[in-house]
């Protein structure tokens, strides 16, 4: 679909788009995949520095590689919905980051019971909730919960961020 086809509203993404993303990124090959990263950055270039920033916090290229597909299929899901989103800036990421930041420290001190319902709550009421089921499993299957070192919290961040962003830019 090309820029002029696409709709200005905010659209939420479905599931169908999702698939439609995914399953052009497994027939894509480097080169198709440095293409989408060259539209990356002309559309979005600040989601995309959140994600090749990754490498000098100190995470393994192979993480970074996981953020970096994980940005290319909501960028071609959202082309695949047909949403075009305004400029990200880096004051919105740094604001969702915030968000992020707060909703977590929420949680704190919460038994098992609360912070499952709390989680739930925050799902349920997210803008685009698919995307945000797809970034959290993708993550977690990358083992990205299960690190314990320093900087690898902010490949946590920057994924849960990126879907913040997208769901909440207008």
């Amino acid at each position: 679909m090309c820029p002029e086809e696409k709709k200005t509203i905010m659209a939420k993404v479905t599931t169908k788009n999702l698939a439609q993303a995914l399953q052009k990124v497994q027939s894509l090959n480097i080169k198709d995949k440095e293409l989408i990263c060259d539209e990356i950055y002309k559309e979005q270039p600040n989601l995309l520095a959140s994600v090749l920033v990754q490498k000098k916090l100190g995470n393994s290229l192979q993480d970074v590689d996981v953020l970096l597909n994980i940005l290319i299929v909501l960028h071609l899901a959202l082309d695949e919905a047909g949403i075009i989103l305004s400029k990200v800036t880096e004051d919105e990421q740094e604001h969702q980051l915030k968000l992020l930041k707060n909703t977590i420290l929420f949680s704190e001190g919460l038994s098992d019971n609360l912070v499952k319902s709390s989680v739930n709550q925050y799902v349920s009421n997210y803008k685009e909730p698919i995307l945000l089921s797809y970034v959290i499993d993708t993550m977690q299957a990358a083992g990205f919960f299960e690190k314990t070192d320093e900087n690898s919290k902010y490949l946590t961040q920057a994924g849960l961020n990126l879907v913040a962003c997208i769901a909440n830019v207008t």
